[in-house]
C-alpha cells in the first residue's frame, strides 16, 4: 500500500508507482458524503476493471485512448443494458472528478477525460425529464386490468401457464402501484448484486419490501394494497421452497435448466427446483421489459406516444400522480435524496399551476 502520509512535495514521484486501487481508496476517503462514496466506489471499481484489462496498472498508466474505450463501454451499455445515457454520462462524470483529483495530487499531468477524443464516444444525452414516457393513471388501471384477467383466464381455462400469468401481473402491479425501479427487483446483466428481489426482502403483513437501491444501498419502499394483494396469490401459487427464492423467477427453460442436475429434463422445471431444493434465477431486466411489451400487443394498449409501456415510465407516471396531490409524497415513495431533484423532474407540473394561478390573478 502506498504510505498516505506522503509529503505534497514527493506525490509527483510517487504518482508513477501509485496503483488505481490505492489511488481510487485515496479518492473516496477524501469525500464527506457517504452515500456518494458508496455509488463512486461502485463506478470506480467497475473503471478500474476496465482499465487494467487494457494494461493499465497504474495512475500513470491513464491515458486518452483507456478513456476512449471506457466511453466507448458506457455507449454499448446504453445500447445493450438499458442504463439511460444521463446515467453513462454520470458515470464518466465520476470517473473525471476522482482523476482531477489524481491531478491535484501530481499523479497526473492533465485530466485526460476532460478530452474531446473520449467526450465524442459517450451517448448523446437528449433526454427531457418532462416529455419522456410516462404512465397515466388510465394506463395503469388498463394494463394491470388486463394482466389480472390474463391471470383469472389462465387459472380457468389453463390456455397459458397460470404462475406465469400470476407472476406477471404481480410485476406489472408492482411497477404501477409503486414506483419500484426495474434493476431494484429484477436480476441485472452484469451486477451480481442485483440478483433480483427476495421473498425474504418482502414484508406480506405490512406492505412493505427492501430493494438494492439505485445508490448501492439498502431501502424500504411502501407497496399499495393492490400489488400487495396480488403478490400474496403470486407466492401461493408460486410455491417457493424457501424466502431465497426470487420473488419474480425466470421461465427461460435454458436458463433454469442450468441450475438442475445434468440427468434432469423435466415438463415443470420450478416443480424440479422444488425436488432438489434449489433456487432458480431471477426474471432479468430485459425479460421484465418483454413481458410488459407482450401484455400491451395483447390488450392493444399504448402510452401517449404510441409505444409500448415501458417499466420506468410507470415510476415516472406514479411520481407525476403524487406529485400533483403533494411533492414530498412524491419524493418519499420515489425515494429522491432532495425535493430539488423531484421538482427537476416534474417542472412541468409545477409550471402548468403557476400559469393556472397567474390566469386567475390576472385579467
Amino acid at each position: 500500500m502506498v504510505d498516505r502520509t506522503q509529503s505534497a512535495a514527493s506525490s509527483k514521484d510517487q504518482g508513477r508507482e501509485t496503483t488505481l486501487q490505492d489511488a481510487a481508496e485515496y479518492y473516496l476517503d477524501s469525500r464527506d458524503s457517504g452515500i456518494y462514496r458508496s455509488t463512486a466506489s461502485h463506478i470506480l471499481e467497475s473503471f478500474i476493471e476496465h482499465a487494467e484489462g487494457r494494461g493499465a496498472g497504474t495512475v500513470a498508466d491513464l491515458d486518452t485512448r483507456v478513456l476512449i474505450t471506457y466511453a466507448s463501454y458506457l455507449r454499448r451499455r446504453v445500447d445493450g443494458d438499458g442504463i439511460s445515457p444521463a446515467t453513462a454520462r454520470n458515470y464518466y462524470d465520476v470517473v473525471s472528478g476522482w482523476l482531477t483529483y489524481c491531478v491535484r495530487r501530481g499523479w497526473l499531468e492533465s485530466n485526460p477525460a476532460f478530452r474531446q477524443a473520449p467526450k465524442e464516444e459517450l451517448p448523446e444525452d437528449t433526454s427531457d425529464p418532462t416529455t419522456q414516457q410516462r404512465w397515466t393513471r388510465q394506463n395503469r388501471v388498463e394494463i394491470v386490468r388486463w394482466a389480472d384477467w390474463r391471470a383469472e383466464s389462465a387459472t380457468e381455462h389453463e390456455w397459458m401457464d397460470p404462475t406465469v400469468a400470476s407472476r406477471d401481473r404481480a410485476l406489472i402491479a408492482l411497477f404501477g402501484y409503486t414506483g419500484v425501479r426495474g434493476a431494484e427487483v429484477l436480476r441485472g446483466g452484469r451486477d451480481d448484486q442485483r440478483n433480483g428481489l427476495r421473498w425474504s426482502n418482502v414484508d406480506l403483513e405490512t406492505g412493505q419490501m427492501r430493494v438494492w437501491a439505485k445508490k448501492r444501498e439498502w431501502q424500504r419502499v411502501a407497496i399499495h394494497e393492490r400489488a400487495l394483494r396480488y403478490l400474496r396469490v403470486h407466492k401461493r401459487r408460486q410455491n417457493p421452497t424457501s424466502d431465497e427464492w426470487p420473488v419474480f423467477a425466470t421461465r427461460h427453460a435454458h436458463t433454469l435448466l442450468k441450475g438442475l442436475p445434468d440427468d434432469v429434463d423435466p415438463d415443470d422445471y420450478l416443480a424440479a427446483y422444488r425436488e432438489y431444493d434449489r433456487v432458480p434465477q431471477a426474471l432479468g431486466t430485459h425479460g421484465g421489459r418483454s413481458v410488459l411489451k407482450t401484455l400491451c400487443i395483447e390488450s392493444g394498449i399504448r402510452a401517449s406516444d404510441g409505444d409500448v409501456l415501458k417499466p420506468h415510465a410507470a415510476r415516472r407516471g406514479l411520481g407525476k400522480e403524487l406529485y400533483q396531490q403533494q411533492p414530498e409524497k412524491a419524493q418519499e415513495q420515489l425515494r429522491h435524496e432532495d425535493l430539488a431533484v423531484t421538482n427537476k423532474h416534474y417542472n412541468d407540473v409545477e409550471t402548468a399551476e403557476q400559469k393556472a394561478s397567474l390566469d386567475s390573478m390576472i385579467e
